[in-house]
């Protein structure tokens, strides 16, 4: 299936866009933080997966637990971008993908994506069973920037691979095309978590760190300290644990508010807060040092921030 927003009126095509993708993934809204002009959407589907290829101006997606409460799906969300960078989050994790690379998310859970200009990524939409049966360790993976080293390069030459030949096989031969697919997913997966060399320990430590940023986030006085106390672990230590997958918890604390606080800007035409209650809100204290991280982190003003699709 191919869609083109550009053949929609100006006035309809935000919306327009988002319904198509909604249609041919799942439930999530879309928002846009500029005027949305091009969207070109290619989609190829056998049995349950999805390959899609999508260039789209800048656009953020956010699947809450309402979306998931309407639409259950359990798929595995492969994003693989041509160009880059996009940001991939979930469970207060957050991968920064550029061409090259992967990172995936369960579709189980809430999770945001957002492209800050115009992009072209490819996306494989993995059933959740068949994957899990392969890789039990997958969860631990989600949002994580997987780079193009060994397994990982395999895995995205042949995802590539499928995504151009899929609709010309047969059924036979795609469905097997297919299975090897989810066993090089799962070698890839797993030689991801030995390159990390992450300790049980230390891989613990962190799923235990973003699930307190998940939880805590709102609190204006939680703060790394506030993490590494509630570990019973040092400052430095809570470091060492967030770089060796390329992140800190400073960024991590301050970049699961700033989508928090995106939401809400965008729902503003119906709770009609203003912007310092939704600073507040998202844990920060001084409106004016939000509306500076907002901008920093969006390129424009909260003021400016605009959402449109549900």
């Amino acid at each position: 299936m191919e869609f083109d927003a550009r053949t929609v009126g100006a006035f309809k095509r935000e919306r327009a866009w988002a319904s198509m993708m909604n249609k041919c993934f799942y439930e999530y809204s879309t928002s846009y933080p500029l005027e949305f002009r091009d969207g070109r959407l290619s989609v190829g589907t056998f049995g349950d997966v999805c390959t899609a290829t999508v260039q789209s101006d800048p656009m953020t997606v956010s699947r809450e637990a309402t979306h998931i409460a309407a639409d259950p799906r359990d798929y595995y969300f492969v994003l693989m971008p041509a160009g880059g960078p996009i940001s991939l989050s979930q469970r207060g994790c957050q991968a920064i993908v550029e061409r090259g690379e992967l990172a995936l998310v369960g579709t189980t859970q809430p999770y945001q994506y957002e492209q800050a200009s115009h992009e072209t990524f490819h996306v494989l939409l993995l059933p959740g069973a068949p994957v899990r049966e392969r890789c039990a360790a997958i969860e631990d993976i989600a949002a994580t920037r997987l780079p193009s080293r060994g397994l990982i390069q395999v895995f995205l030459d042949y995802a590539k691979s499928v995504l151009r030949n899929l609709p010309e096989l047969s059924a036979d031969e795609a469905r097997d095309l297919l299975h090897q697919l989810y066993d090089l997913l799962a070698l890839a997966v797993a030689g991801a978590d030995h390159n990390t060399r992450e300790t049980s320990v230390r891989l613990a430590l962190r799923h235990r760190a973003t699930a307190l940023i998940e939880e805590r986030f709102h609190d204006p006085d939680f703060r790394p300290a506030s993490i590494a106390y509630m570990l019973r672990i040092s400052e430095r230590y809570l470091q060492r644990i967030f770089a060796e997958n390329g992140q800190t918890p400073s960024n991590v604390l301050r970049n699961r508010r700033i989508r928090e606080a995106c939401l809400q800007i965008g729902r503003r035409d119906v709770t009609r807060k203003s912007i310092a209650e939704i600073a507040y809100n998202v844990g920060f204290l001084d409106p004016a040092h939000f509306s500076r991280v907002f901008r920093n982190k969006t390129g424009i003003a909260p003021s400016e921030y605009t959402r449109n699709g549900e």
